[in-house]
């Protein structure tokens, strides 16, 4: 496959990485005629977080850099399509060709979540730590403990592993998103990991202990 390629682009309120699946609900008819043109051409499609403006009806500002989607599964309901889709390369967009009947835009692949240059040994080792410490901070709240034997030593599974599991704002998965390497994309992910354990623990102790100098 070329690194530059045309394809529609579909903005949305959320983020797909590649390998992930997403879920998707096809009712507007710009989306539904995108979507038939992808069947027909049996072509992909771009879905790039919304940085501005509603996801349904009239225009919105999104971000350039996002993930190609491959239809993996298709329902034809009577809104319109129920689909599924599986996220592939990342893409940054060059240029908007026509906005006529959707968005369709010209990009260039950046590749996938591991990239050179590839996190060190110890980053991925940190990476791993802070998965383990961000799922306990979550499971605080069920009384449970998290098995790390479920963590992949794989760079590209455990990069994946931690973004399906982390639960944060859009904007701040756009940032990693859009590194250029797995080693920048580890370090966001850890730092992002971090600060979302930190949170965690501390609403823990604010709704169940409330003395928080005990994290200090």
């Amino acid at each position: 496959m070329s690194n530059i390629i045309r394809v529609p682009i579909f903005p949305l309120n959320t983020i797909l990485f590649p390998g992930m699946t997403l879920p998707l609900k096809i009712f507007e008819d710009r989306y539904k005629k995108m979507l038939n043109d992808c069947i027909l051409d049996h072509s992909l499609f771009g879905i790039s977080l919304i940085k501005e403006g509603d996801e349904v009806g009239g225009s919105a500002e999104f971000f350039g850099v996002g993930t190609i989607a491959k239809i993996d599964k298709i329902w034809e309901v009577e809104y319109g399509y129920d689909i599924k889709v599986v996220g592939q390369e990342i893409f940054r967009i060059i240029e908007i060709l026509d906005q006529e009947d959707y968005i369709f835009a010209e990009v260039e692949l950046l590749g996938s979540l591991n990239e050179k240059p590839y996190p060190s040994e110890d980053k991925i080792s940190e990476l791993k730590l802070s998965v383990e410490d961000y799922l306990n901070s979550i499971n605080l709240f069920q009384n449970e403990w998290f098995n790390n034997r479920d963590i992949s030593g794989n760079t590209n599974n455990l990069i994946h592993f931690a973004l399906s599991r982390l639960d944060s704002n859009y904007f701040d998965l756009q940032i990693i998103l859009e590194q250029l390497s797995g080693e920048s994309r580890v370090e966001k992910l850890i730092k992002l990991l971090k600060s979302e354990t930190r949170n965690n623990q501390l609403r823990f102790v604010d709704e169940f202990i409330g003395n928080k100098s005990i994290l200090n």
